[in-house]
């Protein structure tokens, strides 16, 4: 048998074969995988050259051909819905496919040989024990069958093979992409308390249509807008700027002037948005003492009041000299320093003496609408109101000091920022003072509230322990409460081979293909603006015994493959360090005179030597031939003088054929054979050898349990076959 070094090794179960690398060394680790043989790269080289080719493999419990379908194809709409792990019928019994989320209905068309009855039918999956949704047996093989799905979530669709095998289809949903409105109304009110009442916009709605117009009095102060989703997956926010809340929030307060109202609609995939605008214009207050406030707005205190114009005269001296003869003097051009505060003073009409008016600041009736922010949201901008009149210059205060990270810009009033702390309804003063300590104030409130974050409250997820092969009880992690929407959730790391987790159900399930220790995994769910909240719990797969038996044997399998093949390479090339010998022939061990001739019989696969019959098979085992490239004269049988001369050429072959068997007393088998073939030159001089040899090994091994662990079991088996070729250097 010869050493490993180009090759492959290849397992087949049923109909399937796949290729592995050799393993020339006993023991290995890593070999094999809970469902079949996973080998790790590895070959030896006895001082020779490696020609490593390799494919990969997997050596699983077969399914019998009686029991099993041959195809299966799903479809919507006439397009093929992808099966997820690709159909392997012989091994593998769950699937799972995705259909788009307005799928009502499936097509499964399912194939097999032989007479069999073959059953389909569609159900909850998450209440396997409801009535099914359809049921349906197929006419004849290839043939196809309707089956209804679930309105939402998840359908499982089950295939029964004569009662006795089911394949076992989850049909999931994409999350809807639907982001429109099919409503959209208004309504107004004088106050945040109502009632409201309809508030006609500019026109009729439609769902592709995204802005809108409303208008309303000044004294209409809040508006409500109230969306309708066309897809009831869908989330949706309204609100002024970016303080957007849920749709159920209470009134929203109107500014004068134009106030922008955002309604933002969420898809289920929590991806797509699509966002309308109604923009609400509040009308200004009516002030009935226009002219006198247009006339005094801005003017210095030092003006005098003229009752005919109703304005402010500056220029003009005051025709009232209470019986002075002598007129006043012009105006200065600096107006002096206002006088002293006093409220008794008279305003000078024109009929008698007096002093100046004294000029209020006034807010007439504007108002700010109470506030609520969110804590870590910035703030929409709020103007607060100019006072009107008063003697100038006016100073604005705002009182008590604001929250923190909101700031006032006194020079254009303006509040703007983000809150950084929650803050209950608080009370504020907004303050006018003119130059006299004249004042006019008005007040709202500061609410902010703290940001939603999104919270398992007391929930907890088990520390899970499963068994490698066996499907585990579906398990459904906690859905996170508050957080700004949508909520997404994450499993770190990702789920062990096999397990598969549904991010919209948030259900973990699926069969553990390969064991494992003890791994602690995070459960992460994370809202819009990017707040978590985590769970953490571990999982443990552990080895299922009778799938490692299995294993065990084909490591055994393998390695005995291995050791034959290095046993057969060690005598093959080691025979070539040995006494020259003369040309020769054998076939099956027996010596052969190179001047016989030789028959072959067409078509049957022997070989007539010496009128006995044998398999081609026993041929290539224990044949052998040596042919010396000498000189005429030194053609011969006897033995060669290697010290005189040339070096001696010498082209030579071998066939090896080996069976072997184990396994057995530890209610399990496995056995097979290994057949080589070799062809090498070498030369030699003196005490010197130097060669070449080629070689091709074909091997194959049957192994599997006699007996099953459990009555519901079916035996386990597979077959190892190689595919060897290597290229040895020798010499000494």
């Amino acid at each position: 048998m010869r050493c490993v070094q180009r090759g492959s090794w290849r397992t087949s179960s049923g109909g399937a074969d796949v290729r592995r690398h050799l393993l020339a060394l006993l023991g290995i680790p890593g070999l094999l995988a809970p469902a079949g043989l996973v080998a790790a790269p590895t070959a030896l080289l006895l001082g020779g050259l490696s020609l490593l080719h390799a494919a990969p493999a997997a050596a699983q419990a077969q399914l019998p051909e009686r029991f099993r379908l041959t195809s299966l194809a799903l479809s919507v709409g006439g397009s093929p819905v992808t099966l997820t792990p690709s159909f392997t019928p012989a091994t593998n019994l769950l699937y799972r496919a995705t259909v788009d989320y307005d799928a009502t209905s499936i097509s499964v068309t399912a194939s097999w040989s032989g007479s069999k009855a073959v059953l389909a039918s569609s159900k909850d999956w998450h209440d396997l024990t409801a009535p099914v949704f359809s049921e349906e047996a197929f006419a004849s093989s290839g043939s196809s069958v309707s089956l209804n799905l679930k309105a939402g979530g998840v359908t499982r669709i089950n295939l029964s093979v004569d009662t006795t095998t089911t394949y076992a289809i989850d049909i999931h949903r994409r999350p809807s992409t639907d982001a429109t409105l099919s409503g959209l109304t208004a309504s107004s009110s004088t106050s945040a308390s109502g009632p409201f009442t309809a508030l006609t916009l500019d026109q009729s709605f439609a769902a592709g249509t995204t802005a809108y117009t409303a208008s309303v009095a000044n004294e209409r102060t809040h508006v409500k807008l109230t969306p309708t989703v066309a897809d009831s997956n869908a989330t949706v926010k309204v609100g002024k700027g970016t303080s957007l809340t849920a749709v159920t929030s209470g009134a929203i307060s109107l500014q004068v002037g134009a106030n922008v109202i955002t309604v933002k609609v969420t898809a289920q995939d929590g991806t797509t948005t699509k966002t309308y605008t109604v923009t609400v214009t509040r009308a200004e207050a009516t002030n009935t003492n226009t002219k006198l406030e247009e006339c005094i707005q801005g003017l210095p205190s030092s003006g005098l009041f003229d009752r005919v114009s109703g304005c402010i005269n500056e220029t003009e001296p005051d025709t009232n000299t209470g019986g002075n003869p002598n007129p006043p003097a012009p105006r200065p051009t600096t107006p002096p320093p206002p006088p002293p505060r006093n409220p008794s003073t008279p305003i000078n009409t024109g009929g008698g003496g007096g002093a100046p008016r004294d000029l209020r600041p006034s807010f007439s009736s504007a108002r700010v609408p109470d506030q609520s922010y969110i804590e870590g949201t910035e703030i929409t901008p709020l103007e607060l109101p100019a006072a009107r009149s008063g003697n100038r210059p006016l100073i604005y205060t705002l009182s008590p000091s604001l929250p923190e990270g909101l700031t006032l810009n006194r020079r254009v009033r303006r509040l703007s920022g983000t809150p950084t702390t929650p803050q209950a309804a608080t009370l504020y003063t907004w303050t006018a003072t003119d130059a006299d300590g004249d004042e006019a104030s008005i007040t709202f409130t500061v609410t902010v509230a703290p940001d939603l974050r999104p919270s398992f409250d007391n929930a907890t997820v088990p520390d899970q322990s499963y068994t490698e092969g066996t499907a585990i009880t579906p398990l459904v992690l906690p859905e996170a409460t508050g957080g700004d929407s949508p909520l997404t959730y994450a499993l770190t790391p990702s789920p062990p081979n096999g397990l598969t987790l549904n991010e919209v159900t948030r259900r973990l399930s699926g069969s553990p293909i390969s064991p494992q220790d003890t791994r602690e995994y995070t459960w992460t769910a994370i809202d819009a603006d990017g707040d978590e909240a985590r769970i953490t719990f571990t999982i443990a797969i552990a080895v299922d015994p009778h799938r490692e038996r299995i294993r065990v044997l084909a490591r055994r399998a393998l390695a005995e493959l291995a050791r034959r093949a290095m046993s057969g390479a060690l005598d093959t090339i080691g025979a070539r360090f040995g006494a020259v010998g003369g040309s020769g022939l054998s076939l099956a061990g027996q010596p052969v005179s190179l001047e016989s001739v030789a028959s072959v019989a067409d078509g049957v696969g022997m070989a007539v030597w010496n009128n006995q019959s044998l398999a081609l098979g026993e041929l290539l085992g224990e044949s052998a031939f040596s042919l010396r490239l000498a000189a005429s004269e030194e053609a011969g049988d006897g033995d060669i003088n290697l010290e005189e001369g040339g070096p001696l050429w010498s082209v030579w072959g071998r066939g090896d054929l080996a069976s072997f068997a184990g396994g057995r007393e530890e209610e399990t088998r496995y056995d097979g054979w290994l057949r080589s073939g070799w062809l090498g030159i070498d030369a030699r001089s003196g005490r010197w050898l130097a060669g070449m040899a080629l070689s091709h090994e074909q091997g194959q091994a049957d192994y599997g349990a006699t007996t099953v662990a459990a009555a519901s079991d079916r035996p386990m088996q597979g077959r190892l076959e190689t595919s060897l070729t290597a290229l040895y250097p020798y010499g000494r």
